[in-house]
């Protein structure tokens, strides 16, 4: 159905202007076009185009940098993460955008942008030759290079930069504070923040870096440039709600349930119970070290290259799994020693990501575990080998 209505909308299109629609004309009109979040992951933050009327196009053309194969997201993802993401730039009628996004039940915002004639004609111009083979293909960056910033690139040229005229102040917010905003759609994106996106999203942005959003970059054209902003649709479902630190609380959520486990099991005293609870504590964190590390060699994206949590999630927690006896205890103290380490350095400013559900879900157990151990390895010889089942240090 969707690609019916498409074809009859350019079908209507087309006879209109061939029955005695006015042709456009005099210079050409730009117009943005951005739209609110949809239900995916790809639509989580937004989108833009830019539209062109003019005599080429009088029912008007929309320029979509937003363009790639949606149709094997394993393997977009896959190739975003290695940084070699490859979109390119789509040209659609503007009746069948509306109705595309429509369909999708996003909200649209329309902005005729006042530009002069000749701005306008060199905009149209600069959209049109993205559009030749040679021109259209780009590797995509979140946060650099996506379809909202070839838009605020192209607005600010077109208006002789008073688009970025004082748009370098900081805004207060990092780039990890609008990325949660964003992720909310998902919990378990969220949770992947805590442990798998580093330190380079936690920088102050800028106004001008603020723009790669879609309301952002509605919000200052229509200060800036003057272009008032007019709603073409509404979106009918509630967009998803959850807080963007509900990830790190679920986290600490898991850390104080694993802390409050270690406890219990080594007041109660019992070997099988102390070993499978330790062993529970191996597999839980040395899976999630061994996630940290591998994401953190395999992607090639800075964002999760440097990554502060490399220092406290570790893969050789699965050695929780095998140690006993005094082998264990020197692991324990060596680990909490290390997460001191990192305490120091984040209160002392050298570490800046938030750090604090990662540290909480490693030194809690540990602690307990630490703590145990240290009891056991005080009582006499015979009586430490039935606590620990035989593994006193």
């Amino acid at each position: 159905m969707r690609r019916l209505a498409a074809v009859l909308l350019m079908l209507l299109a087309t006879v209109g202007v061939a029955r005695g629609q006015p042709a456009h004309e005099g210079p050409a009109r730009i117009e943005l076009y951005t739209m609110g979040p949809g239900n995916d992951l790809f639509e989580s933050f937004g989108h833009g185009t830019l539209c062109v009327i003019n005599d080429k196009y009088p029912s008007g053309a929309c320029y979509n940098y937003g363009t790639t194969d949606f149709r094997d997201p394993v393997r977009l993802v896959w190739n975003f993460l290695r940084g070699r993401a490859r979109f390119w730039v789509s040209r659609m009628p503007l009746p069948l955008m509306i109705s595309a996004y429509s369909e999708q039940d996003r909200t649209i915002y329309r902005q005729a942008i006042p530009l002069s004639g000749d701005a306008a004609e060199q905009l149209a111009a600069m959209l049109e030759n993205d559009t030749r083979p040679e021109n259209k293909y780009y590797v995509y960056n979140h946060y650099v290079e996506n379809c909202t910033t070839r838009l605020r690139d192209y607005l600010n040229i077109a208006s002789n930069g008073e688009l970025a005229q004082g748009a370098d102040v900081p805004t207060g917010q990092t780039w990890r504070d609008v990325t949660l905003r964003g992720f909310a759609i998902d919990i378990r994106l969220l949770v992947g923040m805590e442990f798998l996106v580093g330190r380079a999203v936690d920088t102050r942005m800028t106004l001008w870096n603020a723009m790669f959003l879609p309301d952002v970059l509605r919000s200052e054209v229509q200060k800036r440039l003057h272009a008032d902003v007019e709603v073409v649709n509404v979106r009918r479902a509630p967009i998803p709600n959850t807080p963007p630190l509900a990830g790190r609380w679920l986290v600490l959520a898991v850390a104080g349930a694993l802390t409050v486990l270690n406890a219990f099991a080594a007041i109660l005293g019992r070997p099988r119970l102390w070993r499978f609870v330790r062993h529970l504590d191996g597999l839980v964190l040395g899976a999630i070290g061994a996630l940290v590390y591998v994401t953190a060699l395999v992607v090639t994206l800075v964002e999760l290259r440097r990554n502060e949590v490399l220092l406290v999630c570790l893969p050789t927690d699965f050695l929780l799994l095998v140690l006993t006896g005094r082998a264990l205890w020197v692991y324990l103290v060596a680990r909490l020693a290390l997460i001191v380490v990192v305490a120091v350095a984040l209160l002392a400013g050298a570490l800046i990501q938030p750090m604090l559900a990662a540290l909480a879900l490693v030194a809690g157990p540990l602690t307990v575990a630490a703590v145990r151990e240290l009891q056991n390895a005080r009582r006499p010889p015979q009586e430490a080998a039935v606590a620990g089942g035989g593994s006193s240090p």
